[in-house]
Order: C-alpha cells, then sequence, then structure tokens
C-alpha cells in the first residue's frame, strides 16, 4: 500500500519481462474493509521494457494501456512459463493501438502464449452488449481506466460495449455494485 503517485522500491530479477502492476485502492477510506486490490484494473508496466528513456536511475514507468500486458505475463509467469523469450515490446506495441485493452480477451492470450501457439492474429475482443441499468442518481464508473463516467440524473444510466461477464460499478459518492452481463440479461447486484 502506498499513497498516490509515491515512489516505490521494487526488485527485479535480472531476467526479462518481469511484470509490475499497481491496483487501486477501491474504498476512499484506506481502513475501510473494502480497500483491498483487484476491483479495478491495474496500471502496470513490465522490466525492462517499461524503463523510462533514458532509464533514470532504473524508474519505470507504469501505465493504464500497459497494465494488460503486465497482467498477461504476470499469468504466464504464475504457472511456470519463461516469460524471458516473450517479444514483450511486440505485444505492449499492438495491445497500446486498441482504444481500451481491457477489451480483449486477455485470458485466450494467456492460454495460446503458454501452449506456444500464439500469434498476432489470436488478438480477439470480448463479446460486448450495450446495456441499461438502474443503480441510481449519481455519477458511475466501471472498473475499466478507459471506461467514462457517466451521471445519471433519471436514475438510469446507459453503458455501451460491456463485456460479458461480471463487472464493478462504482459511483464517486462511494456506492458500489456488482454487474453481471449475460447475453441477454443483466443483474445488478449492491455490495455492503
Amino acid at each position: 500500500m502506498t499513497e498516490w503517485q509515491s515512489a516505490v522500491s521494487i526488485s527485479c530479477a535480472k531476467a526479462a519481462n518481469t511484470p509490475i502492476l499497481a491496483y487501486p485502492r477501491v474504498s476512499w477510506d484506506a481502513t475501510a474493509a473494502d480497500a483491498g486490490p483487484g476491483l479495478l484494473r491495474p496500471a502496470g508496466g513490465l522490466y525492462p521494457a517499461s524503463l523510462l528513456e533514458p532509464p533514470d536511475q532504473g524508474s519505470l514507468q507504469l501505465s493504464w494501456q500497459d497494465g494488460a500486458a503486465a497482467l498477461v505475463v504476470s499469468r504466464l509467469r504464475a504457472i511456470g512459463r519463461d516469460v524471458s523469450l516473450l517479444n514483450a515490446g511486440r505485444l505492449m506495441t499492438y495491445l497500446r493501438q486498441e482504444p481500451d485493452p481491457w477489451n480483449l480477451d486477455l485470458d485466450a492470450m494467456a492460454e495460446k502464449m503458454a501452449r506456444g501457439e500464439f500469434r498476432v492474429y489470436d488478438i480477439d475482443s470480448l463479446t460486448c452488449r450495450d446495456v441499461r441499468i438502474r443503480p441510481g442518481v449519481g455519477t458511475w464508473f466501471l472498473e475499466g481506466p478507459f471506461s467514462p463516467a457517466l451521471t445519471a440524473e433519471d436514475e438510469v444510466i446507459a453503458l455501451q460495449g460491456v463485456s460479458l461477464g461480471s463487472h464493478g460499478l462504482f459511483s464517486t459518492d462511494g456506492r458500489f455494485f456488482k454487474l453481471q452481463v449475460g447475453a441477454y440479461e443483466t443483474v445488478l447486484l449492491p455490495v455492503q
């Protein structure tokens, strides 16, 4: 846990493609039980590909755009794959071209990379659909860093291109819902 924009020292192995992920806190209150990581998408980078140019005392530049690539590489490392031979710079370049790399099927990419079958043509978008929900009056946003904040003045908001599956819906006043988007229905559940 660190404060916003604070420097953090991390030891990295000399092997290439060490993923670094930084998860934002959910709660406005650092002592709250829901202050743990994982509900919002992480910023990220890879050592040494994300080193600042020119290298500034070994400082890494983490970004929301590179968080998706770092997450894929961290999943590969978690299952024991040697990621030092992965062309991480090329992967990051492809994912940076996407308006929202978190709408890509990162799980399928990691699975194909783990099997040694991944090609750039395997970068596919998740299945998405538009949804209308009634979370209440307020300003709302999804867990992804590229999803816009939407204001619900009449309690209804329309979300465009939401991927199927489970999402977090957050209000700027601290309310939180779990959003389950299916092929034909959407379920909105308040979280206490």
